[in-house]
């Protein structure tokens, strides 16, 4: 339905209806928001000696947060660091007119922070926990309902109901549906959809229906409920609405023509494409009955309702600029009886599911998880439809609809964790309750306004029926990225009871973990206490106990086994669980309610870190070292970083040097032998232990890593004129590379080895002919040859825990090769061919049994590409300027069973793209017919063309032909049925002129591209651009006196 362009920030509809009511929602930040970001700081220095000098700094960050409640992540913080350092440098004289450059500088730097200044941060606040999907409320957005399973077209009504939607001078506001309690919001007026019947008796019914995406499905699954608000303002409340939630639904639909006879149920796809290209062609908006005229004027075979009228009647297909069809959904006509839906049915004079909620507005709460019946097979994963009908009504009635939606919270269906006894008579939903849908609603503090000057606040409800005796009921929360709680020094929540309840008599059950197997839990009766498990009573809002946990008492417990299950560490927190324990000896049913979930009291430990480097180099030989030191302790933070948890207490070192033998060398040799040298390691000890991270680590816990590596290369610096060295020595060059690295940790030890050879061969012939201003080449001018070999090889040995020994190394070998040739080719100006393909080998592979394909001399060849592109462009008269291009490339990619061994299928990709281009110089040829002031006014006329085509075979026994490869041909003799293949087309046309202080470009553009997948399923899209405009006007101020 519509394009986002991220990067310019626009968003561009597609086939937007011509009433459709676009809503911005936005969140406005005053120019001082708590947001904002502040850096100041200060810098002293003194140059104490010549070459000596000292300094010091003193810089503070700070960042706001959106909100007063901030989310784990995002919290506000301020932090800062002082540091002073030293710094001597000094050159020296020595013999041979060498000279030496020494360099040494030292640094200590105290860092300190409050890693959260509002000293909150919440999990979850239970005001954004609620999941909500509105539906469209517009007419527009809803068509007519098929043949209901209760009932058949012999009782659907004969006179069609008036379906519209208010102007918005009469739109309602907030307040006449929510009430007063909910503030400045009440003052935002709002939309809603009139159903007004002029007739209506018992047995009778009528239906619309709205497709929820088209094109595609929701998916429910996490969806608690089905909740309309609504409004009977005339008539009698005695009908029944049935909502049907449909995967499928058939859709040939019965119509109501203006003389109240059943026209369109003929179990034919009725649709205004009469020719089948899927666009609105201008003779043929005329609605589903196919016949063009006004209703008012009778026309035979005119349905006589379907004129579309903005506000009378949006739901009427003739003129209303969208191409319509009974396929509302546009996932393919589904026939007579293809049904798979969900069916709920409320009765508005019996059902507890409709409640009051403020000037006899009314608010109907369906549970998706029990439908009343259910027709085929359908599934709330895969949810296209919903159709609602009324049926039952004793006599005419009108009702308006304020908004439909489906609703829930990101907090899992509650399960009982009995499993001895048959709980399935027990029952407990979840839901958010709030101070617009709970009229009695209290909070556990006072609510302030958001940054809108709303109040609006929320928390999760818990309902629990026919609890049985000491059973457990509780409500997930998984998080997709872990939380580290080890910055934090507590966790807490609120919790609310109902007042028929003594506090002794709720037992609350909580959960932080890994996941639903491994976690620490706590349970607790609401009676004020003491100690890691504090509880209060909390003076604002009544029956409200607030539950503080202090974090770092968990993993004391868990070293006891005691209030944990599984494996579990506070670093790695992803699930949380909220509920209650049954301590009753019989079954009861009660209420609670949770609030701000959140952590609290961060730590704000100060860190300090010691900085030593040193420097000498000999300026003329070309030898240079460096060596630095480095000692910090576990709480330093860097300004750059944001507040984290304590790390490790480390010493880190590193050495490196750096020679060119070739300045010992004459220098008529002409050579360069760079040779470089360098080793770097850490001394760790951790601030956590390793095995049990939410523990101190002890203190013989001791950790190390280390880097060696070398590195030597050979080349030419100077070409030579002897044509033999030209084209041998001059050609060639070569590097060699080799590393040794270990980790040494408490409960791994890695090593590895590797070393690289690169073989490179390199020359520029130059042979041609020169014809006046135009060079013709017989050879490229440019040829490239390389060779690549590559060894590594690790090991790791492991333990569990550390009093286990560690079992066996893992060794891990590896060694390839890559051949690669390219060269560029320019025959002629202009004109530059370039061409590259590359080999790619595994020394170690080998073919599982029963392929004859053979091995290299370099290896098994386990991947290949090939490259080709082509560029032209002349001028004619400097008028006309035309360019051409094309690219072809291939690569594929041998597939591996296990290890090394490999079958002889191949992943291939081929993509190919040509471009045409003519630039018309429409000045020049002004200019050449003596027409200056034309030229001075017309732009040159653009003109582009271009084409692209990418294809995948994702497993093919053998390399396609050299035509293929490149892009010249399209299809291979082969099983194309899990091929994909797409096609890119585009064209545009642009110019300008200038007739000061006015100058117009336009341009014309067209766009089209086809997917294929496979023998049948394709797709596509197509986009025309014009008239596209720009003018612009220079020196405005000229034009006014």
């Amino acid at each position: 339905d519509y394009t986002i362009d991220y990067q310019n920030g626009k968003i561009t509809f597609l086939n937007l209806p011509p009433d459709a009511e676009i809503k911005v929602s936005f969140q406005q930040l005053p120019l001082f928001a708590p947001t904002a970001k502040s850096f100041v700081g200060f810098r002293a220095e003194s140059k104490l000696l010549e070459d000596l000098q000292i300094g010091s700094s003193f810089l503070i960050r700070s960042e706001g947060a959106y909100s007063d409640k901030p989310e784990y992540g995002y919290e506000p913080f301020s932090k800062g660091i002082f540091s002073f350092n030293l710094n001597y440098k000094k050159d020296f004289a020595l013999f041979l007119k060498e000279k030496l450059r020494f360099s040494i500088n030292g640094e200590v730097a105290n860092s300190f922070k409050n890693s959260n200044t509002l000293n909150n941060a919440y999990i979850d606040d239970f005001e954004g926990t609620a999941l909500e999907t509105p539906l469209e409320i517009k007419g527009s957005f809803f068509f007519f309902a098929p043949v209901p399973y209760f009932s058949d077209t012999n009782y659907l009504l004969r006179k069609m109901p008036k379906i519209k939607n208010p102007k918005e001078k009469d739109y309602v506001s907030k307040s006449e549906i929510f009430g007063p309690q909910i503030g400045e919001e009440g003052k935002e007026r709002e939309n809603y959809l009139i159903l007004e019947f002029s007739d209506f008796s018992k047995n009778k019914w009528f239906g619309i229906v709205q497709a929820l995406q088209r094109g595609s499905f929701l998916d429910l699954e996490n969806y608690e409920n089905l909740e309309m608000i609504f409004k009977i303002d005339e008539g009698v409340p005695d009908g029944i609405i049935n909502f049907h939630l449909a995967s499928y639904l058939e859709e040939d639909v019965p119509r109501i023509t203006k003389d109240g006879r059943v026209v369109g149920y003929n179990n034919l796809f009725d649709t205004e494409d009469k020719n089948g290209n899927n666009e609105l062609e201008p003779d043929e908006d005329k609605g589903l009955d196919g016949v063009l005229g006004a209703d008012s004027l009778n026309i035979m075979g005119d349905d006589g309702n379907d004129d579309y009228d903005l506000y009378e009647n949006p739901m009427g297909t003739e003129g209303n600029r969208v191409l319509n069809s009974e396929d509302i959904d546009l996932n393919g006509f589904n026939e007579r009886g293809d049904n798979h839906y969900f069916a709920y049915s409320i009765s508005l004079k019996e059902s507890k599911q409709v409640k009051d909620l403020y000037n006899n507005w009314k608010i109907v709460t369906i549970p998706l998880k029990r439908p009343d019946t259910i027709i085929g097979r359908p599934l709330l994963s895969e949810i296209r439809k919903l159709a609602i009908y009324l049926r039952d009504f004793s006599g005419p009635f009108k009702m308006r609809i304020y908004s439909i939606k489906f609703t829930g919270v990101r907090w899992k269906k509650p399960r009982f964790l009995r499993k001895d006894i048959d709980t399935l008579l027990s029952k407990a939903t979840v839901y958010s309750v709030n101070n617009k849908n709970t009229p009695n609603y209290t909070s556990p503090f006072k609510v302030k306004k958001d940054i809108r000057g709303m109040y609006y606040e929320a928390s999760l409800g818990l309902t629990i029926d026919s609890f049985f005796p000491y059973d457990t009921v509780i409500t997930e929360m998984f998080l997709s990225t872990p939380y580290d709680l080890r910055k934090y020094s507590q966790i807490s929540f609120y919790v609310h009871k109902e007042e028929k309840f003594e506090g002794k008599d709720i037992m609350i059950y909580f959960r932080l973990g890994v996941d639903s197997s491994n976690f620490y839990f706590v349970s607790f009766t609401l009676e004020e206490k003491e100690g890691f498990l504090k509880i209060r009573k909390v003076p604002y809002g009544e029956n409200w106990y607030e539950a503080t946990i202090l974090l770092d008492s968990l993993p004391f417990f868990k070293e006891k086994k005691q209030m944990v299950r599984g494996e579990v560490s506070l670093n790695n927190i992803r699930y949380f669980a909220l509920g209650a324990i049954n301590i009753f000896p019989s079954k009861v049913s009660y209420t609670l309610w949770f609030n701000d979930l959140k952590l609290s009291k961060p730590k704000n430990e100060s860190g300090i870190i010691y900085g030593l480097n040193t420097a000498f180099s000999f300026l003329n030989t070309g030898f240079n070292t460096n060596f630095n030191l480095e000692k910090r302790n576990p709480f330093f933070s860097r300004l750059t970083e944001t507040p984290k948890v304590a790390t490790d207490d480390a010493l880190a070192y590193s050495l490196n040097s750096q020679i060119d033998l070739s300045k010992l060398l004459p220098s008529f040799l002409n050579i360069s032998l760079p040779l470089s040298y360098s080793k770097n390691g850490s001394f760790l000890k951790p601030y956590y232990s390793p095995a049990i991270p939410d523990l101190k680590a002890k203190e013989y816990y001791f950790e190390k890593d280390g880097v060696e590596q070398y590195s030597f290369a050979f080349r030419r610096n100077k070409a030579s004129n002897n044509f033999f060295l030209k084209y041998s020595l001059d050609a060639f060059s070569y590097s060699f590379y080799k590393r040794f690295g270990f980790s040494k940790r408490t409960l791994t030890i890695d090593t590895s080895k590797s070393n690289s050879q690169v073989f490179n061969y390199n020359i520029s012939p130059d042979f041609g002919i020169k014809i006046k201003e135009n060079k013709i080449s017989f050879l490229p001018k440019n040829i490239s040859l390389s060779l690549t070999l590559s060894d590594n090889l690790s090991k790791r040995k492991n333990r569990t825990k550390e009093s286990d020994t560690f079992n066996l190394p893992q060794i891990t070998t590896v060694k390839n090769a890559s051949l690669a040739f390219s060269f560029t080719y320019s025959p002629i100006n202009n004109l530059d061919i370039n061409y590259s393909q590359g080999n790619y080998f595994n020394r170690l592979g080998y073919y599982q049994k029963g392929i004859k394909e053979k091995r290299s001399f370099f290896g098994l060849e386990e991947g290949f590409s090939r490259n080709l592109s082509v560029d032209y462009n002349f001028s004619l008269w400097d008028i006309l300027e035309p360019n051409f291009s094309l690219d072809g490339s291939y690569d594929e990619s041998k597939a591996k069973i296990k290890g090394d061994t490999y079958t002889n299928e191949r992943m291939i990709n081929n993509d190919f793209s040509y471009s045409f281009g003519l630039d018309l110089e429409l000045p020049e040829l002004f200019e050449k017919m003596k027409l200056n002031k034309m030229a001075d006014i017309f732009d040159a006329i653009n003109v582009d063309y271009n084409f692209s085509r990418a294809i995948e075979y994702p497993r093919i026994p053998f390399r396609p032909s050299l035509f293929y490869q490149l892009g010249f041909k399209e299809d291979l003799p082969y099983d194309s049925s899990q091929r994909t293949k797409d096609y890119e087309y585009s064209f545009s046309l642009s110019s300008g002129l200038e007739i000061r202080p006015f100058s117009l470009r336009w341009s014309y553009d067209n766009d089209w591209e086809r997917n294929f997948y496979g023998l049948s399923s394709r797709q596509g899209s197509k986009a025309i651009k014009f008239p596209s405009l720009e003018i612009t006007i220079t020196n405005v101020e000229k034009l006014f006196p």
